[in-house]
C-alpha cells in the first residue's frame, strides 16, 4: 500500500491484504492477487477502513470486485470477498463518498 501525497511523494507502506488470503473454492483458488488502483475510504457506520480492488485472474476473465476492512488505513486489511456488480464484470472502478449530512 501506497501512502502519501500524490504519486512523487508516496512510500510503500507494506503489503495491506495477503495476496492468497482470498481463495476459496476452486475457481477463486486461481485468481492471482488483488489487483489495480485499491481506494479506501472511511465508513462511519462501522468504524471501519474499507478498501475496493479489482480482482482478477491470469486470463482476466474473473473481472470482479474485491473488498476488504481493516481498523486503520494502513491496514492489515481482512479481505471480505469478491462479486461482480449486478451479475456484470468489473474492470475498473471509481468510487465517491456522500455525505448525506452536507447534501441537506
Amino acid at each position: 500500500m501506497m501512502h502519501g501525497k500524490g504519486h512523487v511523494h508516496a512510500a510503500m507502506q507494506g503489503r495491506p491484504v495477503p495476496v492468497r488470503s482470498h481463495c476459496t473454492g476452486a475457481k477463486l483458488a486461481r485468481l492471482i492477487r488483488p489487483a489495480g488502483c485499491a481506494q479506501v475510504l472511511w465508513n462511519e457506520a462501522s468504524r471501519q477502513f474499507v478498501m475496493w480492488m479489482h480482482v482478477d485472474d491470469a486470463n482476466y476473465e474473473a473481472a470482479r470486485v474485491g473488498v476488504a476492512t481493516a481498523p486503520r488505513a494502513a491496514g492489515p486489511f481482512a479481505y471480505r470477498g469478491s462479486f461482480r456488480p449486478h451479475g456484470h464484470q468489473s474492470r475498473d472502478l471509481t468510487l465517491f463518498l456522500v455525505r448525506w449530512e452536507e447534501v441537506g
